[in-house]
């Protein structure tokens, strides 16, 4: 242990330390100078005295006329109390008199807490005394119950009195001896505090410990610069503290402040370290410790890494614009130094072909990252298709039947449509209830896969259902339906009433579903699900698929450039009616680019039915002369012809009109040709 004594709290050696008088105290020019131990009492109470008799101050002059110390310190077992006796503690210096360059206090050996005293503070006497008491956890124990019941735990003691024919039972608290009342049957709250001590009430709430709210930190040479906030509930923040635990090298415990915004900096040796931060309020209540700030005070030998940002391989399509993803480089001493990475090589997204890009980094000690090289690969088809699920997602069915799968699409925007080399995998157990997922994959000629769908198919437990068949009054006795009974053509006057006949009227409980006003009329009720009944049989399984029916015209005939117009198409299903919305179309029209395109309606009801897909064919044709007017109009340029005053018909194609008043767009598909389509550009 070095003679230098320091603060109990700063960051250097020695941990785990008794300080009574840490000083430079010697023997030297005193052969009367002694330490001494002793152990006195017997277990578990004994008592360990150490006793320093007549020690100098090591700079005091040897003379006649120098003072010597005598103290002792006493290790209680029983309490962990430990006590700080000074007998005699004048040096005849007022540089060394009554402790004036002396540390007194504790410190634990993990260097986390410690209770300094006095440094370099004149403030012992002759015959003076420190005591340290162990803060230890505040006992407390809630119970409740009846008073009968605490009695019987030995919480509560009872005491009888009155007659022997009117006794009185009163009920008193372990203890307090608090009066609790004469019903044993009372519930009442008892706490315990301190042990075997019983009272009425609630313990307190556990304390709330301070909180580390943030920090930042960063190392400048051997300095730790660390700064942050803390805070506590009930204002009583009391430090914030830098801590290490103590390896081979030595543990850190150093007080950053007392207040917050806290801020500290400490000065480090050579070697790596993982601090950690907590704050304590007043009372000793500890925060969690926040970090750990993981560096390393020394050569920096350790050369940054980088990571890219985004793909690798990267694909772009040809004669797009490529936008660097880039990357991030983090240093062990630097920290983020991603702004200083430097990127070469070039992308001429004009050329199809592979190239890369590289990327630097260096630290500030000249350590250079590994190069780290992005490939990108330019070429004219670099978007993915899209897959689209058709039918439910997820899918319920019962357990033991089968299952369908309602399939997808899949378009890309080169290729058209890939549906036929979608890739589908998983399994479902239908013979097993649970949850089962079926994988949807496909890729182009180019090889740009498409995002990988799911659908989650659910085996369920199929419910059952019960069929009754009995009279009303029967069912109303076995609780399946209930009555209503009204008086019907009666003759009133005023509140007085007379004549009618009483009608009674059965009704399927759950349903509600009227059952006649014959009790004695035989019904058969279905019940599905449990306690829900309704007129008729049990209802058979799904199996009956929707139908979608296109809106508008099929095939359609669209003009290049012209703009295509979505028609729709509507879906009906035997038992979930109208499932319009449900419709999923897929399928794209280009009106730049003649050709013939096709869109794809599918739809499935809720017991997963599947509709027979329905295709629409788009033609986008080069157009020439287009209008549109009224058919009478029409008729007037020559371009339609009218039969029957009224009906209207296209020249040269023959192509039905309508009627002289509607509005129709012609096209003239070749020199005196014309024919209908959906609109003029």
């Amino acid at each position: 242990c070095t003679p230098d004594n320091t603060q109990i709290v700063r960051n250097e050696d020695p941990y785990g330390i008794i300080a009574p008088f840490w000083d430079k105290l010697t023997r030297y020019g005193n052969p009367d100078g002694n330490v001494r131990y002793q152990i006195m009492g017997e277990a578990p109470n004994r008592q360990l005295v150490v006793v320093w008799t007549n020690y100098r101050h090591h700079n005091n002059n040897v003379s006649s006329d120098d003072k010597s110390v005598t103290f002792q310190v006493i290790l209680y077992e029983g309490t962990n109390e430990i006590k700080f006796q000074y007998q005699d503690v004048y040096t005849g210096n007022s540089d060394y008199d009554y402790g004036a360059s002396t540390t007194i206090g504790l410190k634990h050996p993990s260097g986390l807490s410690g209770e300094q005293v006095s440094y370099y503070g004149s403030m012992l006497s002759n015959g003076k005394a420190i005591l340290f008491t162990p803060k230890l956890p505040l006992y407390c124990q809630n119970y409740e119950s009846t008073l009968t019941v605490h009695k019987t735990a030995n919480r509560v003691y009872s005491e009888t009195s009155g007659y022997w024919w009117a006794p009185t039972t009163t009920y008193y608290a372990v203890g307090s001896q608090e009066n609790l009342g004469t019903n044993g049957s009372t519930v009442v709250k008892l706490k315990e505090q301190p042990q075997g001590y019983y009272v009425q009430g609630e313990c307190p709430p556990p304390p709330v410990p301070p909180v580390v709210d943030s920090y930042d930190w960063h190392v400048d040479g051997n300095t730790l610069y660390v700064s942050g906030e803390a805070s506590d509930v009930n204002d009583d923040l009391y430090r914030v503290y830098l801590y290490m635990p103590v390896t081979e090298t030595g543990g850190i415990s150093h007080i950053c402040d007392e207040e917050s915004p806290f801020s500290c900096q400490v000065e480090l040796q050579d070697g790596d370290y993982s601090l950690e931060i907590y704050a304590e309020d007043h009372e000793g209540n500890k925060s969690e410790h926040v970090g750990p700030m993981v560096f390393t005070i020394g050569p920096d030998v350790t050369p940054p890494v980088i990571e890219l940002v985004g793909e690798n391989p990267m694909t772009v399509a040809i004669d797009s614009t490529y936008a660097e993803p880039g990357a991030t480089a983090t240093d062990d001493r630097d920290g983020n130094i991603s702004a200083n990475i430097q990127v070469s090589g070039t992308v001429d997204t004009t050329t199809a072909g592979t190239y890369y890009r590289y990327y630097d980094v260096t630290d500030a000690a000249g350590n250079a990252a590994a190069t780290v090289t992005r490939e990108v690969i330019v070429q004219s088809d670099a978007i993915a298709p899209v897959i689209t699920l058709l039918g439910n997602n997820p899918i319920t069915i019962y357990q033991g039947s089968e299952f369908s799968d309602p399939g997808a699409t899949a378009t890309d925007n080169v290729d058209g449509d890939i549906t036929s080399s979608i890739v589908v995998t998983g399994t479902v157990d239908t013979a097993t209830i649970g949850t089962y997922t079926i994988y949807y994959n496909v890729s182009d000629d180019a090889g740009n896969a498409a995002e990988e769908k799911t659908r989650e198919v659910v085996v369920v437990e199929e419910p059952t259902c019960e069929e009754y068949t009995a009279t009303s009054a029967q069912h109303e006795a076995a609780g399946r339906a209930w009555s209503e009974t009204v008086t019907e053509g009666e003759t009133c006057f005023g509140t007085f009433c007379f004549g009618g006949t009483d009608v009674t009227t059965w009704y399927a409980v759950g349903s509600d579903d009227n059952l006649g006003t014959n009790g004695n009329t035989s019904v058969t009720l279905h019940e599905d699900p449990e306690g829900y009944f309704a007129l008729g049989n049990c209802p058979g399984p799904d199996t009956v698929a929707p139908v979608i029916t296109l809106a508008g015209s099929n095939p359609m005939t669209v003009n290049v450039g012209a703009s295509y117009s979505e028609p729709g198409a509507t879906a009906e299903d035997n038992v979930d009616g109208d499932i319009t919305s449900s419709i999923i179309i897929t399928g794209t029209v280009d009106t730049n680019t003649v050709g013939t395109y096709y869109r794809y309606y599918n739809v499935s009801d809720a017991a997963g039915n599947n509709a027979t897909q329905v295709v629409r064919t788009i033609n986008v044709v080069e157009g020439g002369q287009c209008f549109t007017a009224v058919n009478s109009e029409h008729a007037e340029a020559g371009r339609a012809y009218v039969m029957q005053n009224i009906l209207v018909y296209a020249t040269g194609s023959k192509t039905y009109l309508g009627i002289t008043s509607a509005t129709t767009s012609l096209e003239e598909t070749s020199p005196g040709n014309w024919d209908k389509v959906d609109s003029c550009q």
